[in-house]
């Protein structure tokens, strides 16, 4: 469990998704096709089955896993955002704070 904790704070805390945690669980050797789904909360796995088809829809990777394997890890993507509402906000203000910086020296350059 361990293995699997450090995995999603290195790949989820920069904004990461599914293909970050597939990343980082393949140098950590872990197995996310074996990983539990039966404790995710009902909201969020239907959250992560709407993404999935999404991607399935759009041609997006998938990343070779299985559905319930994608969306396992989805899952456990949306709960770290949802236990780290402020890292999120973070990411929203530099975000933003890069956009403006850029329009800003975009219009002092002409």
């Amino acid at each position: 469990m361990r293995q699997i904790g450090k995995t999603m704070e290195l790949a989820l805390g920069y904004q990461g998704g599914v293909g970050a945690f597939v990343t980082f669980a393949a140098a950590f050797v872990i197995d996310l096709e074996a990983l539990p789904s039966d404790s995710i909360p009902a909201d969020i796995w239907a959250d992560a089955e709407n993404f999935h088809n999404w991607s399935i829809e759009q041609n997006r990777p998938t990343f070779g896993l299985s559905k319930k394997a994608f969306m396992t890890c989805d899952s456990l993507k949306r709960l770290w955002r949802r236990a780290h509402p402020r890292i999120e906000s973070l990411w929203n203000q530099a975000e933003n704070s890069c956009r403006n910086a850029i329009q800003c020296e975009a219009m002092n350059s002409r």
